[in-house]
């Protein structure tokens, strides 16, 4: 992932299917039935920042709708890491350029219902303009995706998700 200019977030979740250097989009398949969250989603990323000292990460949880929809995907929540306080908040830790860590950490809480016929979707990307500090662009991630996973506070387990 490559964010060599500053990308608006709107547009970093706009067309999750067409793959982008500026950011990672995951999505589940259709939900055959109405998915309830409730809590606060978490993010697992083994990754490496390939070329700075220090960056942001980002991920934001989307409410993509029926494939073929022209609605704006909505982003249903969002959360926040600064790689070198991975282990603290109150405690900052230099991160080696290139070396894998691993990063956790959560996004805001919410309560909320994906519908039948939408997706579920995961973007991760380095800094979120609107929300964070501004870095100068250009940051490189690498993303371990084998060692990395997101947990969804799905309201009734894996089976209410229907797949």
């Amino acid at each position: 992932m490559d964010e060599g200019r500053t990308v608006h977030p709107d547009v970093l979740v706009a067309n999750p299917d067409v793959p982008s250097p500026n950011r990672l989009a995951y999505t589940s398949p259709v939900l055959t039935g109405d998915v309830r969250i409730s809590g606060r989603p978490e993010m697992r990323l083994r990754l490496a920042i390939d070329n700075k000292p220090g960056a942001n990460l980002t991920a934001y949880l989307v409410d993509y709708g029926p494939p073929g929809s022209t609605a704006a995907p909505f982003v249903v929540t969002r959360g926040w890491m600064d790689p070198q306080n991975r282990r603290s908040a109150d405690r900052s830790e230099p991160v080696r350029t290139g070396k894998l860590y691993d990063y956790r950490w959560t996004m805001q809480p919410k309560d909320y219902v994906f519908q039948a016929g939408h997706r579920i979707g995961v973007v991760v990307f380095s800094t979120d303009q609107e929300y964070t500090l501004l870095p100068l662009g250009g940051t490189r991630l690498r993303v371990a995706t084998s060692d990395s996973e997101v947990r969804i506070p799905v309201v009734g387990g894996r089976s209410a998700l229907g797949f």
